[in-house]
């Protein structure tokens, strides 16, 4: 008898971002990508393209049409912006913090 195809037994290796402490496949949905992006190039080049690469993105976007393409790079640029500037106002409000004690 036969043993009978299930799941596989073998250990997954996930990769956490430096940036935003997500696993790498998900750094797509945080408001830092680009920071995501550039500290995953910079670490893992194989992790890199294989999220990344020319290819795996085109997959990805060849079945969006162009205009939610560019409303969903508009959305993540506001996003990143928006995450700047409350990092910003968070280190403003430490410093003031500290002055004062």
């Amino acid at each position: 008898m036969s043993a009978a195809a299930g799941p596989s037994t073998k250990p997954v290796s996930v990769t956490y971002c430096g940036v935003c402490s997500l696993p790498t496949e998900y750094c797509e949905f945080g408001s830092r990508v680009s920071k995501c992006k550039a500290w995953l190039e910079g670490v893992d080049k194989t992790e890199y393209e294989r999220i990344w690469g020319e290819g795996t993105l085109a997959a990805r976007i060849g079945t969006l049409s162009i205009e939610k393409q560019e409303k969903l790079e508009a959305d993540a640029a506001k996003a990143e912006a928006k995450a700047e500037k409350k990092a910003e106002a968070e280190a403003k409000r430490k410093n003031a913090a500290k002055v004062t004690i």
